[in-house]
Parts: structure tokens; C-alpha cells; sequence
């Protein structure tokens, strides 16, 4: 068994004649000033600089994404406007052509040389009383 007077000798020997103290001081400084060189270890400033840059970008994110919506919300609202719209008019348009192909038979009952109010519109050759 290797006494422990004898194994702080050969630590110590092993770090170069420094003391563990010294050598672990060394050590945290080293690995402070790598984390500085990576990017890893910043200062306060920095990290709130960051935080503020990120929670606009966050605001700015979250609006654009409520005006999309808007306009989402406000085309599905004229769809449906030009969906009714286009529901009149076909029903209009029907109305239409049967009323076009009455014609010709309301026509045909005012007998002949006789013509009707309707048939004086569309022809617009006698004036309409």
C-alpha cells in the first residue's frame, strides 16, 4: 500500500512541480477561454440583446401570422358571398329562359295578325301602350 504522503508526491509530479490547486486553476481557465473562443460562454449583454432580437422576431412572427389568418378568414367570407351571388343568378338565368321559351307560345295564342304586349317589346316595331 503506497502511503498518502507518497501520493500526493506523485501527483504533483505528474502536473509539473505545480500543486493541484494551481492546476485546476489553470485547467478552469482553460476551459473558460475555450468556451469564449466557441461561442459558448458570452456576456450578460449579449445573451439579453439576443433574447430581445428573438422575442421581437417572436411579436413580428405572430402578427404576420394573424394578418394571414385575416385574410384567410376574409377570402373564405367572399367565397361564400360569390357562392350565393353565383346561386341568385342561376336562378335568374332559369327564370329567364322560361320566360324566353313562353314566348313563342303566348305568341301563338293571340291568334293570328294579333300580337301581344310582350311580342311588341321584343320586336320593337309598334309602340307599347
Amino acid at each position: 500500500m503506497i502511503p498518502p504522503a507518497a501520493a500526493h508526491a506523485d501527483a504533483s509530479g505528474l502536473l509539473g512541480g505545480l500543486s493541484a490547486f494551481q492546476a485546476s486553476a489553470g485547467a478552469l481557465l482553460a476551459v473558460v477561454v475555450l468556451m469564449i473562443l466557441t461561442g459558448r460562454l458570452v456576456p450578460r449583454s449579449v445573451l439579453r440583446d439576443t433574447r430581445r432580437d428573438s422575442s421581437a422576431r417572436e411579436t413580428q412572427l405572430q402578427k404576420q401570422a394573424d394578418a394571414w389568418r385575416d385574410a384567410y378568414e376574409l377570402a373564405v367570407q367572399g367565397r361564400k358571398t360569390a357562392d350565393e351571388h353565383m346561386a341568385e343568378l342561376l336562378d335568374a338565368a332559369r327564370t329567364t329562359r322560361q320566360v324566353i321559351e313562353a314566348l313563342p307560345q303566348a305568341a301563338g295564342r293571340a291568334g293570328p295578325g294579333k300580337t301581344d304586349r310582350a311580342e311588341r317589346k321584343v320586336r320593337h316595331d309598334t309602340p307599347v301602350d
